[in-house]
């Protein structure tokens, strides 16, 4: 299992409970805690090696992240711009209120899109 326990967040790829249909370049990421300006460096470094690892699609469950800063977004948008370049994305998965509540504010649930599960985030196609 590939993960990052420093806290304040912590980030692990998930090989549990995945969809039967999940892509090869396709992988779930679970995040925990607080994604602030003091973790970002840490949660950049191990998208970097999914990214590296060839998955182009990423779906980050964000449950259990109790709070977000404008650091944590820019991760979040910057992976996003990257990865769509070659037709991948980033996508939410159940965020928690308080991540909800700022992704409304921000407008940013436009760009990127949220869903209740992994299964309804990877069969969603985007024309």
């Amino acid at each position: 299992m590939l993960t990052q326990e420093d806290e304040p967040c912590r980030i692990s790829q998930r090989f549990y409970n995945l969809p039967e249909n999940i892509a090869e370049d396709t992988c779930v990421l679970d995040l925990e805690g607080e994604l602030d300006l003091y973790s970002s460096r840490k949660i950049q470094e191990f998208f970097d090696s999914i990214i590296q690892k060839g998955y182009q699609k990423i779906c980050v469950d964000l449950s259990k992240v109790r709070y977000i800063d404008s650091s944590g977004l820019g991760i979040f948008l910057r992976n996003h711009t990257y990865l769509a370049k070659s037709g991948g994305y980033i996508r939410l998965i159940a965020p928690s209120k308080e991540v909800n509540v700022i992704l409304e504010l921000t407008k940013l649930h436009k760009l990127l899109l949220k869903f209740d599960s992994v299964e309804k985030a990877i069969k969603r196609v985007v024309f």
